[in-house]
């Protein structure tokens, strides 16, 4: 990766700066496609598009990805309420690297105030998976490699699956969410009850690359509204915001 993406702003802005992603084809849905799915004619459109249809077409180019790699940056920003001012974290590197059905690289390195960092990995190159988490050097997990690649495959080690995901997978490697999915399931953003809105669409300012120009959806979630920067073409996701509200220790604001 020449770029890093920039992830969170005060809810919490994500981006990932995808360097390739293969896919059979790329998904369309068409305009009346939405009867299928319950929608009305008469709810927004972007591009003749609905929200869900967006998502769909999203879900679908990870799904039918043969191979996926991105890297991105995951930061915090918050607001106390002692001084009413804005604080930022320190941002956390993530990358993936993913090939079908069980190659990949999946790293996690966490910022430390006065220490080293924290890092995390878990690789196999197909034949042997290996992983590492830095706090329990110089120990490290060596296994044969799974013959499919799951959330659960990839790390089967529980200090490993802490290291990597410490929280829900779904917002720390969305990506991972989409890639891995099984056929039957269906994910979260795509639940029927699930309440959606299209946004304007926008241009995504990205350093050393061409803007892209992105469908913008907004999820609704019970902790705050995520909302979806997916790119116009490749639907792929480069940008999640995820805004969280909530009174902690005297500090209010949103955080990812």
């Amino acid at each position: 990766m020449t770029s890093r993406g920039v992830r969170w702003l005060l809810a919490g802005v994500w981006l990932i700066s995808a360097t390739h992603l293969g896919c059979s084809e790329t998904p369309k849905s068409t305009p009346d496609a939405g009867a299928e799915s319950g929608l009305q004619d008469t709810e927004p459109k972007s591009d003749e598009l609905t929200a869900r249809q967006i998502l769909e077409n999203m879900a679908a180019a990870y799904r039918n990805a043969a191979s996926y790699v991105d890297a991105a940056d995951y930061g915090t920003h918050y607001v106390t309420a002692v001084d009413g001012l804005q604080h930022h974290g320190l941002p956390i590197a993530l990358g993936v690297m993913f090939q079908r059905p069980n190659r990949f690289l999946i790293t996690r390195i966490e910022p430390q105030p006065d220490a080293e960092p924290f890092a995390a990995f878990v690789a196999c190159d197909g034949t042997t998976l290996e992983g590492s988490v830095s706090t329990l050097e110089p120990q490290r997990l060596t296994l044969p490699a799974p013959e499919q690649a799951t959330l659960e495959t990839m790390a089967p080690d529980p200090e490993l699956r802490k290291g990597l995901f410490p929280g829900p997978v779904r917002d720390i490697f969305p990506q991972l969410d989409m890639l891995l999915a099984r056929p039957d399931e269906t994910l979260w953003f795509l639940d029927p009850a699930r309440e959606l809105a299209l946004l304007p669409p926008a241009q995504l300012e990205r350093e050393g690359e061409v803007p892209a120009d992105c469908y913008r959806v907004k999820i609704a979630t019970h902790a705050g509204p995520h909302i979806c920067w997916i790119e116009k073409g490749s639907y792929l996701l480069l940008r999640l915001e995820l805004n969280y509200y909530r009174l902690e220790a005297g500090r209010f604001g949103k955080s990812s």
